[in-house]
């Protein structure tokens, strides 16, 4: 038997504070001022705090399969401006797909003359006088 938060694709929306009941949210209220002076996109929102991320045994991650899913999260919070509680606002459900881990290293020059003026392409820490 399935339970109501499995499956790709949930969302769950709390739009009163549960220790007080008001709708009043202190980011969302400015948002909301931002939004109808014309300095956000219409669907923009600030949170208190938004993580997200992937549910995963980081020690079985070597044999995972590129393209294999696994379960995904996300949540954003608020404070409440009545009573200053702190809760999730959105809580979401979705899946992600392992991929390569593409090198954020540039890569080295691409002739002779470019990899000498940049030293070989390396990070070079100190001035060695072999090679200068």
């Amino acid at each position: 038997m399935k339970s109501e938060t499995e499956g790709e694709g949930f969302v769950k929306e709390f739009k009163v504070c549960p220790a007080c009941g008001s709708k009043v949210r202190f980011f969302e209220e400015m948002t909301t001022d931002l939004r109808e002076r014309g300095l956000t996109s219409p669907g923009w929102g600030y949170y208190l705090d938004a993580k997200q991320g992937v549910v995963f045994d980081k020690a079985k991650e070597a044999t995972l399969l590129i393209g294999s899913k696994m379960p995904a999260f996300a949540f954003c919070s608020d404070i409440c401006v009545e009573c200053g509680t702190i809760y999730v606002v959105k809580l979401q459900r979705m899946s992600a797909e392992k991929s390569l881990n593409v090198a954020t290293e540039p890569l080295p020059p691409a002739n002779r003359a470019e990899r000498r003026r940049n030293g070989g392409g390396q990070n070079i820490l100190f001035n060695n006088p072999l090679t200068s």
